[in-house]
């Protein structure tokens, strides 16, 4: 299992980029989210696969707009 926090980004109404980090093992369903890039070029997600600690402590300090951490 694995956990999303999500902070709302400021974004242009024409665009949306949101940028995350977290946890390694979910970064393999942002495969996912490459259809929905597809789908409006608009819209970019940026993850950093770099530990669900780190992540959280990047959602804190408000340096991403979401992160992913595994759940024991």
């Amino acid at each position: 299992m694995f956990a999303l926090a999500i902070q709302t980004p400021q974004a242009n109404a024409a665009d949306l980029r949101l940028i995350g980090s977290g946890a390694s093992f979910p970064f393999h369903l942002f495969g996912l989210v490459q259809g929905l890039q597809q789908e409006d070029p608009c819209v970019t997600v940026d993850y950093q696969a770099k530990g669900s600690g780190a992540g959280i402590q990047d959602l804190i300090n408000k340096t991403v707009d979401f992160a992913l951490a595994t759940l024991r």
